[in-house]
């Protein structure tokens, strides 16, 4: 990747479950994403897109480094695990939503989109079109970043030890 490019940084994963949605989806538009954008992809085990490129950058896996990622990130395409969900609302990190279709990451995608944290991936439009309108607008983002500020919990910890120290 260009460390020089004024292009902005997309994290794209799928989590252990859900990343073959993902990296088809990838793998049709890779063209469009990488001319528009810096790309951080997190293609699971044993799941790569065949592609390469200066914008695009694939791990099957990153542990300690997500740190580093992460603080380059500036919107992130992912599935909706409530751990994944949480760190990206901590750090402030917009989002678009691509949920598996089970009941717990529904009700997770459907609860960030309702309080303005996160956008809802649409099948039926460009993913690279769906990123652009979204970080095209200052507003918008500002916004989005309130929200999440509201939905992170940092002293989550605390406060559970809190609870559990005046129970017993």
């Amino acid at each position: 990747m260009h460390g020089g490019s004024q292009k902005p940084v997309i994290l794209i994963w799928g989590g252990s479950q859900g990343a073959q949605q993902i990296n088809e989806q990838v793998e049709k538009e890779f063209d469009e994403l990488v001319e528009r954008f810096q790309v951080i992809h997190i293609t699971g085990a044993q799941k790569p897109v065949r592609r390469q490129h200066a914008n695009y950058v694939q791990y099957d896996y990153v542990n300690d480094d997500l740190k580093h990622l992460y603080a380059i990130t500036s919107l992130a395409i992912s599935r909706a695990g409530a751990n994944s969900l949480f760190e990206l609302a901590y750090l402030e990190i917009p989002m678009i939503l691509m949920p598996l279709q089970n009941a717990d990451q529904q009700a997770n995608a459907t609860y960030f989109v309702e309080n303005g944290a996160a956008r809802l991936y649409h099948p039926t439009q460009s993913l690279s079109h769906q990123i652009e309108d979204f970080l095209k607008n200052p507003r918008i983002l500002s916004e989005v970043k309130k929200s999440l500020k509201t939905l992170a919990t940092p002293s989550a910890a605390k406060e559970i030890a809190n609870l559990i120290q005046d129970k017993y």
